[in-house]
């Protein structure tokens, strides 16, 4: 092992960014590996330059790895085969919100259950929060003229309204909704593309050390790529969204109040055929349980937070000095990169989720989300948002809205 100066500073380095990285690092990161099929079904030029850029996972992983067996032990996922429960570990994180179904008659009371991992929660914190118009030069005008007096702004908030409804399309038909039940398959083009745009940079840093140093230890570099796409290889299918029920286009519509913190700054309504959006609150995209699968990825998770140590160790004991310059470097881009993204939120703007929230944002009525092909069946959505200065108005606009319907 080498003595010198330039050596001991480069491992004392190298120890303190396993450190920093560690705190940067967080169990989202194990969410996305475990769920590939729906962390990667919202592709374009821009947000793969980000993935490229801001999530490599060659730095210390190890806090988040810990936190993420904790949460499989705490499940009873180590139990046996098939033990446990997937709500709330990372193969299934749980929304943590409630939810109110409203049902508008008197034989049929409303009930309030919680929300599990439900897909809208998601989708919405994903919208831009616009500024109100009764703050906009002519709410202040509107304000003046009606003798108002504006009251200092605290928080805005907003109230979503999704409309869900469910309608047959002749075969032919010519209509192309957007396919975002791909996220429920077990691979897909798209999780071979985001997966390997993710470690872009380790990919060139690895062919930098193969062809100008000539030395195997470029194999570090690529082991994260490697990981990962053994994960997605063997990712577990999920249940998808179900359009056979026979009563889904008779269905009258019902309106689920969820419940999201205060700290959002946002209310959510939903408005559908109980068949479908219950779906929604329940099963939609609970993994099928396989062992086999379920194994390998736990032992990708534990490989993931044992490779920091033994890369810093290789760099200790064995790299070359140059060599070791490249990996201290590299070290540094990815734990700047992690906690860029921790905050700028980079991994969710290619989901599923990103996708939907985007096709509601730009449509300006009724737009198509799901398919069944083989029945022609497609559930098309609708979004409603008002933009409001205080929570309680919050509160009385979708007790308007319930009153109304």
């Amino acid at each position: 092992m080498a003595a010198d100066s330039p050596n001991s500073a480069i491992n004392a380095l190298g120890t303190v960014l396993g450190y920093i990285g560690a705190e940067a690092a967080t169990s989202a990161t194990f969410a996305r590996l475990l769920w590939p099929q729906r962390a990667y079904s919202h592709l374009g030029f821009i947000r793969s330059t980000q993935l490229a850029l801001l999530k490599p996972a060659g730095g210390s992983l190890y806090k988040a790895v810990l936190e993420a067996l904790d949460s499989v032990h705490q499940h009873g996922l180590f139990r046996g085969q098939k033990q446990g429960h997937m709500l709330g570990s990372p193969f299934f994180p749980d929304s943590r919100c409630e939810y109110t179904s409203h049902s508008g008659s008197k034989s049929l009371p409303s009930y309030c259950e919680a929300s599990r991992n439900n897909l809208w929660v998601r989708v919405i914190a994903l919208m831009p929060f616009q500024q109100s118009i009764a703050h906009s030069k002519e709410g202040r005008d509107a304000e003046k003229a009606s003798g108002q007096t504006q009251c200092p702004v605290r928080a805005q908030v907003v109230v979503r309204y999704v409309k869900l409804r469910v309608v047959k399309v002749a075969k032919g038909s010519g209509r192309a909704p957007m396919t975002v039940h791909h996220d429920c398959k077990a691979w897909s083009l798209d999780v071979l593309i985001g997966t390997t745009m993710t470690e872009l940079s380790g990919i060139m840093a690895a062919a930098m050390v193969a062809f100008i140093w000539k030395s195997w230890f470029a194999i570090l570099w690529v082991v994260p790529l490697a990981l990962k796409l053994l994960s997605a290889g063997v990712s577990l299918q999920r249940e998808p969204l179900d359009l056979t029920a026979t009563d889904l286009l008779q269905e009258k519509a019902q309106d689920f109040e969820v419940h999201l913190p205060a700290t959002s700054g946002t209310f959510l309504l939903i408005s559908g055929p109980p068949s479908l959006v219950l779906q929604f609150f329940r099963h939609y995209g609970h993994p099928k349980r396989d062992s086999t699968r379920e194994t390998i990825q736990l032992v990708v998770i534990i490989t993931l937070g044992l490779f920091f140590p033994f890369s810093l160790l290789c760099s200790v004991a064995w790299m070359p000095t140059s060599v070791q310059y490249v990996w201290l470097v590299y070290q540094m881009y990815v734990v700047g990169a992690m906690y860029i993204s921790r905050y700028l939120g980079v991994g969710t703007l290619i989901s599923t989720e990103a996708g939907i929230a985007s096709m509601l944002v730009r449509s300006e009525g009724f737009t198509s989300l799901w398919e069944d092909g083989e029945h022609g069946l497609v559930v098309e959505g609708a979004l409603e948002s008002n933009f409001l200065t205080r929570y309680g108005e919050g509160q009385a606009y979708v007790r308007s809205l319930l009153k109304h319907r």
